[in-house]
């Protein structure tokens, strides 16, 4: 279903060793710096108390040419690990997210993963970071029930300042310092939330010096990174709350704008150039799903929406440049994915301005669904 334009075709489907749990943002992909490698993308997603990587030779050649379909691609898989830093294959240490992130293009990208338990970060094979959550830390909140165990969800990254940020369930935000190579990564700091609510974070997204956090009580917040490394994060704006909650949050390349999607299927977008009175502006609503809005990513101009409805919708948006006060959204192209509810969904790094690659997640399907499009 298209609203003008090139219709998407349909790369590969990437078969994965194991299905996605039903949890939002529960996709990530990422390129190799390494030329031999060009064209290849590595896919994570999580099940239960493990994260599975695939690295797909499917995608290679880049375009939009159809490819292979039901590749069955180079497999890895990461367990989490309990409070000791003991790796364990049970179900009781449950992952709540896995996601690559680049902090420099000459360097293998970092796997971070998130769990009840604490934060593991990967390159390659390789655990280079590892720190456990207990009660001990549970944020100071003393309103909080004995045995109330935090939990991490949400992960970013802000190459400039090489800080890797991570969410917690105390509504705070954790920094830590990845300097280059495999060592002397360094917890700096903990974020309080601006408004000073203990709402769970659910997601981040860092776009140059800024960090976006949304949390279950609907709210995005915003940070900015300031000092001479920009280890310093001051609070810029704050949306307003909601009834329903902010399961998936990116920042427009300009960081003139910021887009949440909410668990009863809506999209805002807010403006982050005029804040009024503190507060985020919103600029547009969309009914975009029926049900939960489960990811969303954004690149260049395009949006793209995956939600538990099956549907996984594209949008345009124009006007989002720096200093725009009004955006406007089009609807580009639906694609029904029949009996599979959407959990996770991302741009492919090898899209470009006029032809942009997507790839979509489905809850208990062992696929990932790659689709290419011109713009």
């Amino acid at each position: 279903m298209t609203n003008g334009g090139t219709a998407a075709e349909r790369r590969a489907v990437v078969i994965t060793r194991a299905s996605p749990s039903l949890l939002p943002n529960n996709l990530s992909a990422a390129s190799l710096p390494d030329p031999h490698s060009a064209g290849r993308v590595s896919f994570a997603i999580v099940h239960r108390a493990k994260a599975h990587v695939s690295h797909s030779r499917a995608l290679e050649g880049g375009g939009g040419g159809a490819s292979a379909v039901g590749e069955v691609p180079e497999q890895a898989e990461f367990a989490s690990r309990d409070t000791a830093g003991r790796a364990t294959a049970g179900s009781s240490v449950l992952i709540t997210q896995a996601k690559f992130v680049h902090l420099d293009r000459s360097e293998k990208p970092l796997l971070v993963i998130t769990s009840f338990k604490g934060i593991q970060m990967f390159r390659e094979n390789e655990l280079v970071f590892w720190h456990a959550l207990s009660r001990a830390t549970v944020g100071g909140d003393a309103g909080k029930p004995p045995g109330d165990m935090e939990f991490a969800r949400g992960i970013a990254a802000s190459p400039s300042s090489r800080l890797i940020f991570v969410g917690l369930s105390s509504g705070e935000v954790m920094a830590v310092e990845a300097p280059q190579g495999n060592c002397n990564f360094k917890l700096c700091d903990r974020i309080a939330n601006p408004l000073r609510q203990n709402s769970p974070i659910t997601d981040l997204h860092a776009d140059g010096q800024l960090l976006a956090a949304g949390d279950e009580a609907g709210v995005i917040h915003v940070w900015k990174c300031v000092g001479p490394s920009g280890n310093k994060l001051i609070t810029t704006c704050s949306s307003a709350s909601h009834d329903d909650v902010c399961t998936s949050v990116k920042m427009s390349e300009a960081g003139s704008m910021v887009i949440g999607g909410y668990s009863c299927g809506k999209l805002r977008l807010f403006s982050l150039a005029h804040p009024g009175g503190g507060g985020a502006q919103m600029l547009v609503e969309v009914d975009a799903h029926a049900k939960s809005v489960s990811a969303i990513d954004l690149a260049f101009n395009l949006l793209i929406s995956a939600s538990e409805d099956t549907m996984l919708r594209l949008w345009k948006v124009t006007g989002a440049g720096g200093g725009a006060n009004r955006v406007d959204v089009e609807h580009l192209e639906a694609h029904c994915m029949e009996n599979m509810m959407m959990v996770g969904c991302c741009i492919l790094p090898d899209s470009s301005p006029s032809r942009v690659s997507y790839a979509v997640a489905a809850f208990d399907y062992c696929e990932v669904h790659v689709f290419s499009r011109s713009l």
